[in-house]
């Protein structure tokens, strides 16, 4: 039938982009995944969101693509691993047959971040640009038939070729403002960890947008608080509760 169609092209693209070995981002797939929590962490005002289009726009990349390069990238830094896989949704009615069908019809890709030879913002951005593009061409294979092709080993309480979601929706016509909102397991971080995180991806965000030729490596994680921090220590200041 028309659901069960899949071109050989397809499933071909999606067995060579996941072809060979890639890292497991093993703080993501220590244990069964528990309760849920969303949280709301950041947003950032208009003038940075423009700062953001305008780079997006000179690296001829989508703000999707630029986003997902800033999440890879600070996955990279958690784990040390240059070899990231990201999942993430994408609506998938390109086939003339599915138009006039009534139901939701959402396939999940995965995007393989290559930060081989540690790279700068901008060489991430234009791998991610040919990733992106070449997984959404063959977004009508379905995860699961690819998943079966490259025989990946499943363990339970993991979910196999990747264990982190990327997202990014329209909130509404005339918004300007990134909203960033981390739903994670309970079973496996602490609430503040999560806070951390968010303010790590704003450093880490600042820090490409202002110096985009940097090596990803050479980019501060370290937020004003942690800082202050850090300066409390070495000054020998009042110690930190």
């Amino acid at each position: 039938g028309v659901l069960q169609a899949v071109s050989d092209f397809d499933m071909a693209a999606g067995r060579d982009r996941f072809d060979g070995e890639y890292d497991v981002l093993e703080a993501m797939a220590a244990a069964a995944p528990g309760h849920a929590l969303s949280l709301s962490l950041m947003q950032r005002d208009q003038d940075t969101d423009q700062w953001k289009r305008i780079l997006a726009r000179a690296e001829q990349a989508t703000m999707f693509m630029l986003l997902l390069s800033v999440f890879q990238a600070l996955l990279v830094r958690y784990s040390g691993d240059s070899d990231i896989v990201v999942g993430s949704p994408v609506a998938n009615r390109r086939m003339v047959e599915l138009e006039s069908l009534v139901g939701l019809f959402v396939n999940t890709i995965a995007l393989r971040g290559d930060f081989s030879g540690d790279p700068s913002f901008r060489e991430v951005i234009a791998r991610n640009r040919s990733h992106v593009l070449h997984a959404l061409e063959n977004a009508e294979a379905p995860l699961e038939r690819v998943l079966e092709k490259l025989n990946i080993e499943r363990a339970p309480g993991r979910t196999p070729l990747f264990q982190t979601m990327f997202v990014l929706q329209n909130v509404g016509v005339g918004s300007s403002s990134l909203i960033c909102v981390i739903d994670y397991s309970t079973d496996l971080f602490l609430e503040s960890t999560i806070v951390r995180m968010a303010e790590h991806f704003e450093a880490l965000l600042d820090g490409m947008l202002k110096h985009p030729a940097l090596p990803i490596s050479q980019l501060s994680l370290t937020t004003g608080n942690e800082r202050a921090e850090l300066l409390s220590l070495g000054d020998g200041g009042p110690a930190l509760a």
